[in-house]
């Protein structure tokens, strides 16, 4: 069950440390930091979609070096997902062609100039 009282005291924690989201999807909602970004479920299914993305970081070794960083953190029962910040100021004729196998081709560039893949939950 999704606790909307206990959502609401982890988005008023996270708007107080990074300021106002950068995004809102239809399961998840983004804050940014520095060096990372936060993605807050909204509802169940943003929770399987972050815990998905943290299992196949985790678990899909031939593709990990296309993924984004990333790591859950459990914070009032709800599981953040906590993923390397990407920059995404680029032309869309510069991704690599692996980049249609994501969700509307949501890649950034890692601080070192890697092509990696932000948005690969469900």
């Amino acid at each position: 069950m999704f606790d909307r009282e206990q959502y609401n005291i982890v988005f008023d924690y996270l708007k107080s440390r990074y300021g106002v989201p950068i995004g809102e999807g239809r399961h998840r909602i983004t804050f940014e930091s520095k060096y990372c970004v936060v993605k807050l479920p909204h509802n169940m299914e943003g929770c399987h979609s972050n815990l998905h993305e943290a299992f196949c970081y985790n678990n899909n070794i031939s593709e990990r070096d296309r993924l984004a960083k990333c790591k859950i953190v459990n914070f009032y029962c709800f599981p953040l997902l906590i993923m390397q910040k990407l920059n995404l100021d680029f032309s869309w004729t510069e991704h690599p062609s692996w980049a249609s196998y994501y969700d509307c081709h949501q890649v950034g560039r890692s601080r070192r100039g890697d092509w990696k893949a932000y948005d690969y939950g469900l």
